[in-house]
C-alpha cells in the first residue's frame, strides 16, 4: 500500500494549510483529535475563501474519517473556529487503498468509546489512541486469545485451513445459515448475502429516532443546501454536529439507534443503510 503523511498544525483559531501531494493516492484519512472542525478542499484556498458546500469533506472534532478522492496534487486544509486557543494536530493519510477509519476517536479526558482499528498482525496503530488518556489515566485494553464470531444476520461461508492451528473454544452464536469446510490451501470468509438501500428523513429542532431499518452499519449525509447543521447522538443527547454537505457512518443494528435534532428549522437528511 503506498501511503503518503501529513501533519495538520494550527497555532489560531481559524488556519488554512496547503499541502502538494505525488501523484496516485485515492483515497484520504483525517484523524482529528482536536475539537476544531476541519474542512478538506481540492486545490489552494484561502480560509476567508472557504465555502462547506464546495469541500471535499468536513471532519468535525474528536473525529476520523476515510473517504475516495479524485487523484490531485495539492489539497487545503482548513481549521473553522469553535475550538479552545491554542496549537492543534491532526493527521493527514493520502493512501491507494481505503483504511476504513470512520467514527469518533474520544473526547480527551472524558468517558466514551474509542474505535482502534488493527493493523495486518492486529496491532493498534499509533494515531488511533486518544490524545490523552481517561480522566483516572487509564486504557482499557482486551486481550484475545482465541477467535470470537458473531453473526447478527445472513449466512457466512468459512473456510479453513488445515496447515493453521485455529482454536474455536466457548460458544459461538449465530443468527441466521453458516456453512463450514475444510480445504488445504486457503482461508477465506465470504459474506454471501447484503442488502444496500437507503432514505430521506426531514429532520426538526425536536430530537427523534430514525426510520427504523435493521443494519450491519449507516452512512448518513446532511444536504449540502441545509440552512443549519443536524445533530446526531442517542435518546438523551445528541451532540455530534454534521453540518451541510458533510457525511459520516455508524456501525448499528437499527437505524432507529441513532436519533437526530436540526439546530433550526427543517433539514434534509440522507441515509445509506447496509444490512
Amino acid at each position: 500500500m503506498k501511503k503518503f503523511s501529513y501533519d495538520l498544525i494550527m497555532a489560531k483559531l481559524v488556519e488554512a494549510k496547503q499541502v502538494t501531494i505525488p501523484p496516485g493516492f485515492t483515497f484520504i484519512t483525517v484523524i482529528n483529535p482536536s475539537d476544531n472542525t476541519i474542512e478538506v478542499y481540492q486545490g489552494a484556498r484561502l480560509e476567508q475563501d472557504a465555502n462547506v458546500k464546495e469541500t471535499v469533506t468536513v471532519i468535525p472534532g474528536y473525529t476520523q474519517i476515510t473517504i475516495p478522492i479524485n487523484p490531485a496534487t495539492e489539497y487545503t486544509f482548513i481549521y473553522q473556529s469553535g475550538g479552545a486557543v491554542g496549537v492543534k494536530k491532526a493527521t493527514v493519510f493520502f493512501t491507494d487503498e481505503n483504511l476504513g477509519y470512520n467514527g469518533l476517536i474520544g473526547n480527551p479526558g472524558a468517558s466514551g468509546s474509542v474505535n482502534i482499528g488493527g493493523d495486518s498482525v492486529g496491532l493498534a496503530r499509533r494515531t488511533q489512541l486518544p490524545a490523552q488518556l481517561t480522566a483516572s489515566g487509564n486504557l482499557a485494553v482486551e486481550v484475545l486469545n482465541t477467535p470470537k464470531v458473531a453473526i447478527e444476520g445472513g449466512s457466512m461461508d468459512v473456510n479453513i485451513v488445515q496447515s493453521i492451528p485455529l482454536p474455536l473454544e466457548g460458544s459461538i452464536q449465530i443468527n441466521g445459515a453458516m456453512e463450514v469446510s475444510r480445504i488445504q490451501e486457503t482461508v477465506s470468509v465470504k459474506d454471501t448475502s447484503s442488502t444496500l438501500d437507503g432514505f430521506t428523513a426531514a429532520i426538526n429542532s425536536t430530537a427523534a429516532p430514525l426510520t427504523s431499518q435493521a443494519c450491519r452499519e449507516v452512512i448518513l449525509q446532511a444536504d449540502p443546501d441545509n440552512t443549519a447543521a443536524i445533530r446526531i447522538g442517542g435518546p438523551n443527547h445528541q451532540g455530534f454536529k454534521i453540518l451541510p454537505g458533510a457525511a459520516i457512518g455508524f456501525p448499528v443494528t437499527n437505524t432507529n439507534r441513532l436519533y437526530a435534532k436540526a439546530d433550526s428549522g427543517t433539514q434534509a437528511l440522507y441515509a445509506i443503510w447496509r444490512g
